[in-house]
């Protein structure tokens, strides 16, 4: 994936507003959808603790990427990667 370099004069409606939407739009469209499959089998007295494990996956699994991303040559500050 390219990125693009960041800028100190970046405008925030193409450099952050932007982005945040489509990625908003995103994840709007895709957890809803996964939260259903992860618990469309589970017993309803379950369910609560089904979510928590969900929940905990996926933050476990952003703190994984969040890691590797920050590791991995060529992405640091002001680094194309």
């Amino acid at each position: 994936m390219t990125r693009r370099p960041s800028r100190p004069d970046g405008a925030f409606a193409t450099d952050i507003l932007g982005p945040s939407i489509v990625a908003s739009v995103g994840f709007g469209l895709c957890l809803g959808p996964v939260v259903s499959i992860a618990t469309a089998g589970v017993a309803p007295q379950e369910t609560g603790a089904a979510s928590g494990l969900l929940n905990s996956s996926r933050q476990i699994g952003a703190s994984l990427l969040t890691v590797l991303r920050g590791t991995s040559p060529g992405s640091g500050p002001g680094m194309r990667g």
